[in-house]
């Protein structure tokens, strides 16, 4: 694990909130706009709620959740390297101590 991987996870991480927040601001509007372009059409009776419409605010939520679930996996993945990352720097940073104890010993 390197710094340059925990970079790539945090960029996924800022394209997954742009794609949540996205989805999130645009839905009002194109809920609007899918209701004026079925309005009168079948299964879309003035003043009931329109099946496709409904089909399509399901669907949006459900991508919502879905990457609100993928965004909460990259942070615990996130989490994790920069956990491992760190633990293994440590590990390398005593392991030359001990090699440079041991040539000081040596000398």
């Amino acid at each position: 694990m390197s710094v340059q991987h925990i970079i790539g996870q945090i960029a996924m991480i800022c394209a997954q909130l742009i794609a949540v927040a996205f989805t999130i601001t645009v839905r009002k509007r194109l809920h609007l706009k899918l209701e004026e372009s079925w309005e009168g059409r079948p299964g879309c009776i003035k003043g009931a709620e329109c099946l496709p419409v409904r089909r399509f605010l399901h669907s949006e939520s459900l991508l919502i959740v879905i990457l609100c679930v993928l965004l909460f996996l990259q942070i615990i993945l996130l989490i994790a390297s920069t956990v491992v990352c760190e633990h293994r720097s440590h590990a390398e940073r005593r392991k030359l101590l001990e090699q440079h104890e041991e040539e000081e010993d040596d000398y």
